[in-house]
């Protein structure tokens, strides 16, 4: 079988003082056919700079963008690989981490994206922990409760991304969420239990900075649409006690937005499993109770 070319995507804007460990990392994978890109939406930091020192050995592209989404999607379409991911530019691949990806292509070919376990790391580029939530791949829980993936670790299959679309550029914070939902839906994905990448922590770092992930709600999403599918099985016992309530008590805003999703689908959903009475209305809520969730919806 043919060795696929891999596109990593970095998008890029003013991390400097991190890029330049995010470019070894990549190009220190030791892959025979790796094309890398990155796109800078015009930072003006020491960034170019940093860049330019590697310019035989990738693309760079600097130019005004709509955003991160925006970003990768014309790196993804301008690619040449049939393999394709995307590594922030203060995150860090570990070694080996492209022929584990590209392995489980070959063990799965219908797969249409595989992930795997990675690590926390500080802005010193310490490991600080294990990303606690990976686990093996749950579509339901993947829709309807947390992000378990670490999308540092997401590779994606190009023909399965054609035919779903690329990344909603509307959302900036859960693009890789929703992204893994629509494939999800149409392709197995292969968990691979080995260490492939670094997820960063530091204040300047976009999901930890000022909690905006939070902002973007299911109505802006394709986990929102669930709402008219979910029954109340869903709420059974058992299915009840399977799940881990530990992202959704973490202090950081990745946290806080799975709070504020889980409640607010958690309601519509639980309204509309009630059953209606002949009058139309729910039984057991009261009319303002059901102006209140109708306007959930």
């Amino acid at each position: 079988m043919p060795v696929p070319v891999v596109t990593v995507v970095t998008p890029s804007y003013n991390q400097g003082c991190f890029i330049r460990a995010t470019i070894e990392s990549v190009l220190s994978q030791k892959y025979p056919h790796l094309e890398y890109i990155v796109m800078d939406g015009g930072s003006t930091d020491e960034t170019a700079a940093v860049v330019k020192e590697y310019s035989s050995r990738l693309t760079f592209i600097s130019e005004r963008d709509r955003g991160q989404s925006h970003a990768i999607n014309k790196g993804f379409q301008m690619a040449r690989g049939s393999v394709l991911a995307w590594l922030n530019s203060d995150d860090l691949y570990l070694p080996g981490s492209i022929h584990a990806a590209v392995d489980a292509f070959d063990r799965n070919p219908s797969a249409g994206a595989v992930y795997g376990e990675g690590y926390l790391i500080d802005s010193a580029g310490k490991s600080a922990s294990r990303f606690p939530w990976t686990q093996t791949f749950d579509l339901w829980r993947l829709t309807y409760l947390s992000d378990y993936i670490l999308q540092q670790t997401v590779f994606f299959r190009r023909a399965a991304l054609d035919e779903v679309g690329y990344l909603n550029e509307c959302l900036h914070y859960t693009m890789d969420w929703d992204i893994l939902i629509r494939l999800g839906k149409r392709y197995p994905v292969e968990y691979i239990p080995a260490y492939m990448a670094c997820l960063r922590e530091h204040p300047e770092a976009k999901t930890f900075a000022g909690g905006k992930r939070g902002g973007e709600t299911w109505g802006q999403t394709e986990r929102f649409r669930f709402s008219t599918r979910l029954s109340s099985q869903c709420y059974s016992r058992k299915n009840h006690a399977k799940v881990d309530c530990g992202p959704l008590l973490s202090p950081s805003s990745r946290g806080a937005e799975l709070r504020s999703e889980v409640l607010c689908g958690a309601a519509v959903a639980l309204y509309r499993a009630v059953p209606r009475r002949a009058d139309g209305g729910r039984c057991g809520r009261s009319p303002a109770a059901e102006r209140v969730l109708h306007r959930r919806q």
